[in-house]
Order: C-alpha cells, then structure tokens, then sequence
C-alpha cells in the first residue's frame, strides 16, 4: 500500500497497481474508490492510513502496467513542476523530470514538452 498527491492535489491510493481516490473521511475510518471511473471497487482503511480494514467490490478491469503507471507519474511531475517555476523554459524542464524515469527511451519528448507548454500558457 502506498500514499500519493493526485494531479489535482487530491490524496491517492496504490495496492495490487490500482490506484485509488480518497471519497469519505469519518472519525474511525477513509474510503477510497478506484480511479477508473466505471470501477466499483472500494478500499477502507483506518483513520491513519496505516491499514486496509475491508476490500469492497472487485475491479471490472486489469491493472494498469507499469509503463503507463510510470507515464501517468512523470506526466503529473512535468505538470507540478511547470506550475512551480514559471521563468523556466520548458524543454529544460521536461528533461529533469524525464531524466529521472526509466521510461526516458520510450519518451516523446515533443509529446512531454507539448504538457510543459500548455501548462505554462505557452502553447500553440
């Protein structure tokens, strides 16, 4: 199990490579929903976060690979990133973030730029 920042700053879930959004908060507990949008699984953990207490429904879909996971990560870092350091060029960006991943050879760097672009009002 493990915490993350969603691209909208919202709190996620990963466990078994599927991702979760936070939708409930009460005093004993926080339930997370799949981040597939016709998905009814369901995860309950405890108020800290520390444990899953009950799985809900399964998953009416596979598990995303680890390439469109790590994808969806540096996509998400690039567009952090750009919101963080406006006087910075793009290309500039999109290779200290890329340059982290493992993905970097399957990388379009057109593509990544393309996101460094919109997100900093620069694109065409």
């Amino acid at each position: 199990m493990e915490l993350f920042v969603t691209e909208r700053g919202n709190k996620g879930l990963r466990s078994n490579n599927y991702t979760y959004r936070l939708v409930e908060v009460s005093k004993k507990s926080k339930r997370f929903r799949c981040t597939k949008k016709d998905c009814p699984a369901s995860l309950l953990t405890d108020c800290d976060e520390q444990n899953i207490v009950k799985i809900g429904k399964p998953h009416n879909h596979e598990a995303p690979s680890t390439h469109a996971k790590e994808m969806h990560t540096t996509r998400a870092s690039i567009k952090r990133k750009a919101e963080d350091s406006l006087n910075e060029r793009p290309s500039k960006l999109v290779y200290s973030v890329v340059s982290s991943f493992s993905i970097i050879e399957t990388f379009s760097t057109r593509t990544v730029s393309h996101y460094a672009y919109v997100k900093i009002g620069k694109a065409d």
